[in-house]
């Protein structure tokens, strides 16, 4: 609400380009993969990932 009103200097990390599209679409991958698995361990599915004598 109060961004508006307020003048940062812009941060010039943030306005980088993708140096590699086939980086990008890497990147967006391996972090779905990495949130499904998180959200498996977190409810307790991990038997599609870890062998079933394999508690965490």
């Amino acid at each position: 609400m109060i961004m508006p009103l307020i003048k940062l200097d812009p941060n010039p990390i943030m306005n980088m380009q993708e140096s590699s599209q086939a980086l990008g679409i890497a990147e967006k991958i391996l972090g779905s993969a990495c949130i499904a698995l998180m959200t498996f361990i977190v409810s307790d599915r991990t038997e599609l990932f870890l062998p079933h004598d394999f508690k965490c």
